[in-house]
């Protein structure tokens, strides 16, 4: 799927910074992207690269802290970074809903499961509108879980990893938003949960319409769910396409090397692939491309001089492999 028409939402040259040792450091530089409507867009990279910061700026989450430097997101053309707490209140759980890391944390533990949906329903709807209490069952079977009342009286803890992450996503999908957020959501879960999880994204996707943001540091997992997958490296988007595309022919010399670090487990002959090379801290990355310190096929230039995300065409004809193009088609480094 690509985008259509206008975008449901489009970040647009976005710059956070944390407060730090007595000043500011820039964790976000200058990311831009945007999903379509009914589209799974996939952020990946490295732990500490600042997907989980853009996408909690989606949200208005931002901790004092934090604060944006430049830019701008628009969901719908309203920009998000205007709104007031008013405002993203009525926003957020609405019209656009968040998929925690972790459903332990995320969870009220003196809660029941069934009541703790309850709230989320009564905080969006109007008052009087009624079903709401009908509404839960529905939900909870939406997403595999068992609607008996005996269930939905438990608590957080008497529930299995998978399903407090269902119970979360049931919350998320509760007012039937136009955008779901979900950061990692099935880090620390087996497995075979973590697919079952995977899958019922996938159906409720399809059932639904709706659009996602999908963050992880786990491209064999997004290859699974995501129509494109934006590919972030300290704090700057590098590279921006197809997800079929992006596997079949990865443009930017970080890409490779994570598709080449994911194991292969049909060809045990084949040898492993290089790990990639010389992780350094934010302050000590050059002012040019951050990437060249690990980059094989950098060059003086690439220390110096600053790099965006250019149109490049589907044939990659001749270059070296981070060279970016002008001839039209999605965005890449």
């Amino acid at each position: 799927m690509t985008v259509v028409g206008e975008p449901l939402l489009e970040v647009r040259k976005l710059s956070v910074a944390y407060h730090q040792g007595g000043g500011w450091v820039r964790v976000v530089d200058h990311v831009s992207f945007s999903i379509g409507k009914g589209e799974a867009f996939g952020l990946v990279g490295e732990s500490g690269c600042g997907k989980s910061t853009v996408a909690l700026q989606l949200l208005g989450h931002r901790h004092p802290s934090v604060r944006v430097e430049s830019g701008s997101i628009l969901f719908k053309g309203q920009d998000l970074l205007a709104l007031n707490r008013t405002q993203l209140d009525v926003l957020r759980g609405n019209r656009v809903s968040f998929v925690p890391q972790n459903p332990t944390t995320a969870l009220n533990p003196g809660m029941r499961v069934g009541r703790q949906l309850t709230e989320v329903l009564a905080a969006h709807r109007p008052a009087g509108g009624g079903g709401t209490d009908r509404s839960v069952p529905e939900l909870f079977n939406l997403v595999g879980l068992t609607d008996t009342p005996a269930f939905m009286r438990r608590y957080p803890h008497q529930l299995s990893g998978g399903q407090q992450q269902r119970v979360c996503i049931a919350m998320a999908l509760a007012c039937e938003p136009d955008l779901v957020v979900l950061d990692e959501p099935t880090t620390g879960l087996d497995v075979t949960t973590q697919e079952q999880i995977v899958s019922l994204l996938v159906a409720l996707r399809a059932r639904l319409g709706m659009s996602m943001l999908y963050v992880t540091h786990d491209l064999g997992l997004l290859s699974q769910i995501a129509d494109r997958m934006g590919v972030m490296y300290a704090g700057r988007m590098v590279e921006v396409a197809p997800t079929a595309r992006l596997f079949l022919d990865p443009f930017h010399p970080y890409t490779r090397g994570l598709i080449a670090s994911i194991p292969h487990m049909d060809d045990w002959s084949a040898p492993p692939s290089p790990p990639l090379r010389g992780l350094l801290q934010r302050q000590s990355l050059p002012k040019g491309c951050p990437f060249s310190p690990r980059c094989e096929y950098a060059v003086v230039d690439c220390f110096e001089e600053r790099q965006e995300l250019l149109p490049a065409g589907g044939d990659k004809g001749e270059g070296s492999p981070g060279e970016a193009r002008a001839s039209g088609g999605e965005s890449f480094f």
